[in-house]
């Protein structure tokens, strides 16, 4: 009888890799936010996936980019880290944008287990092929290391995902589970509504507002079959607050209204939100 498998899978690559939507689409539950936006994910998450055979615990982590405020450096650290502590490391590669600097670095620093060249049903084998083919030439020519395994996925077409978990499943080492059965992420309710929030503000405004915004659960307190949350919704600049009000209000009022759909699906209550704009300046340089 096979013994059980369990471990921590960090996977790393830069900003709009589509990490967030693969742990996602592996969980089977939402771990992690997902927009347009790139830098999207701030923090690790872990998604946890567990069966009869095996716990695979995914750290999301932040894209690797060039940092350009302190917020920025401690995303960069935070993605670092995660790499380091992981049992296994595999680095994503977007199939939309090759292979490139931060991609090799990222692959020279951690000398993945896995590469995982994502967007598969974007790009199309014309694409994948030459890719890979790329990745192989790199591989051998750059690193003196057991070469890891190429595989590329599609969260939309589910192209691989099953492969993806059984190639990981052998490379994890035995062990008990870390988490309980019935455990998907080690975020708090108030960090995923928090994110859920977040989410909808940068889709609706993506092209309006830069990454300078983050949301603060403030007060949570419990009605007759429903639950009252207020939530900050933080700018950096005062015309960032107009912005995400909007005319008579009508943005808030779309973003909020979007956002408690996903959290009462999520909390399975029904839930009132009220969401509040503030301004604090260069809270990132903080």
């Amino acid at each position: 009888m096979s013994k059980f498998k369990c471990g921590y899978v960090a996977f790393v690559g830069r900003p709009n890799a589509g990490k967030s939507s693969l742990i996602n689409t592996l969980v089977g539950e939402k771990v992690s936010i997902v927009t347009p936006k790139p830098q999207t994910t701030r923090d690790n998450a872990l998604g946890i996936f567990t069966d009869d055979k095996r716990q695979i615990v995914f750290v999301d982590t932040p894209g690797v980019h060039k940092a350009r405020n302190s917020f920025g450096q401690t995303m960069v650290s935070s993605a670092n880290k995660a790499a380091k502590s992981a049992d296994i490391c595999a680095v994503l590669i977007d199939s939309t944008k090759g292979l490139c600097d931060i991609s090799k670095k990222l692959i020279k620093r951690n000398k993945p287990r896995f590469l995982v060249v994502t967007k598969a049903d974007i790009s199309g084998f014309e694409t994948i092929y030459p890719l890979i083919t790329e990745l192989d030439n790199f591989l051998k020519n750059e690193l003196a290391i057991k070469m890891p395994d190429i595989i590329p996925v599609s969260v939309v077409s589910k192209v691989n995902l099953d492969k993806l978990l059984d190639l990981i499943s052998e490379a994890l080492p035995e062990g008990e589970p870390l988490y309980a059965e019935d455990e998907y992420t080690d975020k708090s309710e108030d960090y995923m509504v928090a994110e859920i929030v977040r989410e909808k503000t940068l889709f609706f405004l993506r092209d309006e507002i830069p990454h300078g915004i983050k949301v603060d659960v403030t007060r949570r307190r419990g009605e007759t079959g429903i639950l009252l949350i207020d939530a900050d919704i933080i700018v950096e600049r005062k015309s960032h607050k107009q912005i995400i009000i909007g005319a008579q209000g009508s943005m808030l009022k779309k973003i909020g209204e979007t956002a408690r759909g996903g959290i009462e699906r999520m909390l399975g209550t029904k839930i009132y939100l009220n969401l509040f704009v503030k301004v604090r300046e260069n809270w990132r340089d903080k």
